[in-house]
């Protein structure tokens, strides 16, 4: 069965690969859509911490004939996946975002790759001659779409910010994890600035559990989980804690510490 890439459980978190700077970014679909010519976009929204989103840009997806456009506001529509190909096609891809001008692949073989419990497409290509886009990768995934972007299939510009996908999340649930990453997030995940680890510490216990020691009372606690939902929170009067994370799923959390000076503290966790 078709998987579309447009959907709002979907969450993709990719790594910055600009050296030497490393950093996560999160993409997800918004229910905000747009009627452009008589057709329905939806916001590709992004985030530097899965709680503060903003709107990227404008894609819509044709399930029937399993293609996806993205829309510039000069540059109009164009199409930047083709999941109906078979192998030996030819596809003028149009990223109307990111290129002037088309970028005409070849599908050179159609595999498959294991997410969650079902088998979905990997579709391997080659650029043919002469085409003014530049591609880091060769090959996108159904539902998943491009290993360096969700919409930066077809582009031609090289510099900047160039996401890499290495965990991709449906219903808060991980799916797929890039195999050339050993983990979803960066080195600097989870280290707090110099300020910060004198102040207050987390401690990852074996049960799956956080300990929090801090040198003034804590006021308050929330956790958020990667699309900004907030799961729990708690008023508290105390300088050390223990928070059970068992009854949470894998996955990425974000936990806001309220200080008794009213200093705000964030940090990142990973539930094994």
């Amino acid at each position: 069965n078709y998987n579309k890439l447009i959907s709002t459980n979907k969450v993709w978190n990719n790594i910055g690969t600009n050296p030497p700077w490393e950093y996560t970014r999160f993409y997800k679909f918004s229910s905000d859509t747009s009627v452009i010519n008589a057709k329905t976009y939806y916001w590709l929204k992004k985030s530097n911490d899965s709680i503060n989103w903003q709107n990227d840009v404008l894609m819509r997806e044709d399930t029937v004939n399993k293609k996806v456009y993205v829309y510039d506001n000069y540059r109009g529509e164009g199409l930047i996946y083709d999941f109906g190909v078979n192998e030996g096609d030819t596809v003028s891809l149009f990223n109307s975002v990111m290129c002037y001008d088309t970028c005409k692949i070849l599908i050179t073989d159609i595999d498959s790759v294991l997410i969650g419990n079902q088998y979905r497409k990997k579709f391997n290509f080659d650029i043919l001659i002469n085409q003014a886009c530049f591609q880091l990768s060769n090959l996108f995934i159904e539902g998943i779409g491009y290993e360096y972007g969700i919409y930066n299939i077809g582009g031609s510009s090289i510099g900047g910010f160039m996401p890499r996908l290495v965990c991709y999340y449906e219903n808060d649930t991980l799916k797929y994890t890039n195999p050339y990453y050993g983990s979803c997030f960066t080195t600097t995940v989870g280290v707090e600035n110099t300020d910060e680890q004198e102040s207050i510490t987390f401690e990852n216990l074996s049960n799956n559990a956080l300990k929090i020691i801090a040198k003034e009372d804590i006021k308050e606690i929330a956790i958020f989980d990667i699309t900004g939902q907030k799961l729990y929170y708690n008023n508290f009067s105390t300088n050390e804690l223990i928070l059970n994370l068992n009854n949470y799923p894998a996955g990425l959390y974000f936990i806001k510490v309220l200080m008794e000076s009213n200093r705000l503290v964030n940090k990142k966790t990973l539930r094994l």
